[in-house]
């Protein structure tokens, strides 16, 4: 029998195997709720892999909310499977000499396509209703994911500085 209706609620210490467990408990909610969601930005992630506008709508759906839930936990289980790519150009970064412009744009070159796209907080907001300012809120264990965070805070800092967008706009 198929379930109609998402978890909404997770355990609270929000471990990646948590997580998993609760995208493969919801999984046969997934298809019933993009069928019945008004929004269909969720059918068009589902079936093209495109990444979906942020909702404006003041009231949501249900479904609309189970689905943005399903979508940001699956995102943050994809992007902590990369945590060994991410460990990697950590390494690789720490291995450079900093003061060296060259090595550094070449590192940053190098991770620009993941880096520029990577957006990733262990705080996930989904808002539920505008006009009441009522939003899910679910804070993910930081340490499971200290490699994407710390890369982030790395990528960031390097990328956006002042001294290295001179270079990139070249």
């Amino acid at each position: 029998m198929q379930k109609n209706s998402f978890s909404l609620s997770l355990p609270e210490d929000n471990k990646l195997l948590t997580i998993k467990n609760w995208i493969a408990d919801n999984k046969g909610c997934f298809q019933f709720a993009i069928k019945e969601t008004i929004c269909r930005k969720w059918d068009k992630w589902h079936q093209f892999k495109a990444t979906p506008y942020p909702c404006v709508c003041t009231q949501r759906d249900k479904y609309c909310i189970e689905l943005e839930l399903y979508y940001e936990l699956q995102r943050v289980v994809e992007i902590c499977e990369q945590g060994t790519y991410f460990e990697q150009a950590i390494e690789k970064f720490n291995s450079i000499n900093k003061h060296d412009k060259n090595a550094v744009c070449s590192w940053v070159k190098k991770y620009k396509m993941v880096g520029r796209k990577l957006f990733f907080s262990s705080t996930i907001t989904i808002l539920c209703n505008a006009e009441e300012n009522n939003k899910l809120i679910i804070q993910l264990n930081p340490d499971e994911f200290d490699a994407v965070i710390r890369f982030h805070e790395i990528f960031n800092t390097v990328y956006y500085s002042e001294e290295f967008q001179t270079n990139f706009n070249q």
